[in-house]
């Protein structure tokens, strides 16, 4: 019964695993989404700024560093991100591992109990079973003693005979 509810419970942290992983690709696909649509954005400010301000070099250079920091910046935030669901993952991982192995170990612990239980109960019966057969050993020792005794038929019937037959 404990085997079938531990692999109950190993399935449904393998179903648990399999949808976090699900939600972590998604959370990567969109964080990379967000990176390339800033970049683009980022571009499409470069070009635009050439096409308004030809004629001047200077603003056109200055737009460009503008939206390059911009752009890395906003990469920078994203690999931030990145790696903070990575270190979420990571942890995620750890916590289900520790979780399994506290229900693994409860298993065990309760396997052992029953163990101990049926020896505990085997130890009684044995108990029980010795103090009956001291409990036998002693009537029989009394059921002999009361046939050899003074008081037994035989010697009450040797008694007999021997005042009727004098």
């Amino acid at each position: 019964m404990p085997e079938i509810e531990h692999d109950k419970i190993l399935e449904w942290y393998d179903v648990e695993f399999g949808r976090f992983n699900d939600a972590l690709d998604e959370a990567f696909s969109h964080l990379n989404e967000r990176v390339s649509e800033e970049t683009s954005q980022a571009t499409s400010v470069i070009r635009k700024s050439k096409v308004s301000s030809k004629s001047d070099p200077v603003a056109i250079k200055a737009r460009a560093l503008a939206a390059q920091a911009f752009a890395k910046k906003q990469r920078e935030s994203a690999k931030e991100k990145l790696k903070e669901f990575e270190r979420q993952a990571e942890l995620q991982k750890k916590l289900w591992k520790a979780k399994e192995e506290v229900e693994r170990v409860k298993m065990e612990a309760e396997l052992e109990l029953e163990k101990q239980r049926s020896m505990t109960e085997e130890a009684q019966k044995t108990r029980q079973i010795e103090a009956e057969a001291i409990r036998l050993e002693v009537e029989a020792e009394a059921l002999e003693n009361e046939a050899h005794g003074p008081d037994s038929l035989q010697q009450r019937l040797k008694d007999f005979e021997d005042v009727c037959f004098r």
